[in-house]
């Protein structure tokens, strides 16, 4: 019974020494990508472990295409975080300013004088932010020669899988893919939503790609790869940490087993596989460390973990708290710029205004990612229901989204739901922050209902 089922088999068994001597090394797009993530010692560290497995390493075709693809999108977004550590530095200046002016310690406590606190604060913020400037100056331009990706292109020289022959081709996996999403197979179903929240389809050498089954694609590209080699051992590292890809149980908190058990039992059967592990990239570098004897610090590992973990949607108070300081700045500059009206800040609501003998309530909500979009959207339903009893003739609402695509996903969702109130008229407003900046995408004026 034991051979029958040899996917469920425990890994304890396994000799990886030797495993690691014979393996191909398969990496995922995302482990490319965040080599422009990573700190120079990091990054140095990573490549250095390639380069030791360089006869062994090996990428599948849609691999190369998403990471050409998406290169540029991770430098414009690594940049943009020097905008970001500005507005945290910018927010705090103005935060303390603001928070030790209301005390109004000049009238009722004249012994407490802030204003060394202040200066000395903002001494320090000007020399850090001189700092940033000149890190900014050194990062990779969007237009300029990439040493990085001149590097990795050298690296994988050779070490790259054929493209899909034709559009067929493609449209055969596309078409196998619709099917194993709707029966749950790995992996990639948790990607069938793609196309609800952004533009599914793109172009490239006259084949049209569907993005949501890019995860299909790719393990398909392996399995063909283990067969047409006569592969007995595939190791592959993602930091997609999905359970489309995992085997995950709870047991006193999640455990990961390993690949999905499904994943073992197709690439043994149709690529003659006898032993496919995967690897998250810090236990890659972990392994490499012990096996290779590769140089990989303590400190490489806890950055790429770290890492991990923002990206996996970990918990961060402070950011979010700094996103909605972001946000209300960035809202109270538009309002003062593009609005004939002056706006004043308070609490509840966030603005308050007037227009023509006529009062306005402003909210701000920050919206990060679309699993949010829905909790959003129902709670500002139920704030429009409350402002009822408030005295204001118009309730307005600006939605601060993160990037285009949370704001094209939310308006979507806006346009269909029901907003229930009869208080005066609700106003939507839908917008990205852009550093300090708040851009207006779309707003409507939702008709009353008193049903």
């Amino acid at each position: 019974m034991k051979d029958m089922f040899p996917q469920y088999n425990a890994q304890d068994t396994y000799n990886f020494p030797e495993i690691w001597r014979s393996a191909v090394f398969v990496f995922d797009t995302n482990v490319l990508l965040s080599l422009y993530r990573y700190r120079e010692s990091t990054r140095s560290e990573l490549l250095n472990v390639l380069k030791k497995l360089r006869a062994q390493i090996w990428i599948p075709y849609h691999v190369a295409l998403e990471f050409q693809r998406n290169r540029l999108g991770v430098i414009a977004d690594q940049n943009s975080k020097f905008s970001e550590v500005k507005m945290v530095v910018e927010s705090l200046r103005m935060a303390l300013t603001r928070d030790l002016d209301k005390l109004q310690l000049k009238k009722k406590h004249s012994l407490i004088q802030p204003d060394s606190l202040i200066d000395g604060f903002n001494d320090l913020a000007e020399g850090f932010l001189l700092e940033l400037e000149i890190l900014r100056k050194s990062q990779r331009s969007l237009t300029k020669f990439d040493a990085l990706k001149d590097e990795i292109e050298e690296l994988f020289n050779g070490r790259v899988g054929p493209p899909p022959r034709d559009q067929g081709e493609i449209d055969i996996l596309h078409k196998e893919g619709e099917n194993r999403y709707k029966l749950k197979i790995p992996p990639g179903y948790l990607d069938a939503e793609k196309e609800k929240s952004s533009i599914d389809e793109f172009p490239h050498g006259g084949i049209l790609y569907k993005r949501k089954f890019g995860d299909y694609v790719i393990w398909d590209q392996i399995v063909k790869k283990a067969k047409g080699d006569d592969l007995k051992a595939v190791l592959f590292i993602t930091d997609d940490v999905k359970e489309d890809w995992w085997h995950r149980l709870n047991a006193e908190g999640p455990k990961t087993l390993g690949p999905r058990p499904e994943l073992i039992e197709e690439i043994r059967r149709k690529g003659g596989v006898e032993v496919f592990l995967m690897y998250t990239t810090e236990s890659f570098l972990k392994y490499a460390g012990e096996i290779m004897q590769a140089h990989v610090s303590a400190d490489t590992l806890s950055e790429i973990r770290d890492l991990s973990s923002i990206s996996q949607g970990a918990p961060r108070i402070k950011r979010d708290h700094n996103w909605n300081e972001f946000a209300y700045h960035a809202v109270h500059k538009w309002l003062s710029e593009t609005s004939d009206f002056s706006v004043v800040r308070g609490q509840d609501p966030d603005f308050r205004g007037r227009l023509h003998d006529e009062s306005y309530a402003i909210d701000v909500a920050v919206v990060k990612n679309r699993s949010q979009i829905n909790e959003v959207v129902q709670k500002i339903n139920t704030l429009a229901q409350i402002s009822n009893a408030d005295d204001y003739d118009h309730y307005n609402v600006i939605f601060a989204a993160i990037d285009l695509d949370v704001a094209s996903a939310l308006w979507a969702e806006l346009e269909i739901y029901d907003l229930v109130y009869d208080h005066g008229k609700f106003r939507a407003i839908v917008g990205t922050l852009d550093g300090f900046e708040f851009k207006k995408v779309q707003d409507q004026i939702f008709a009353a209902n008193s049903a």
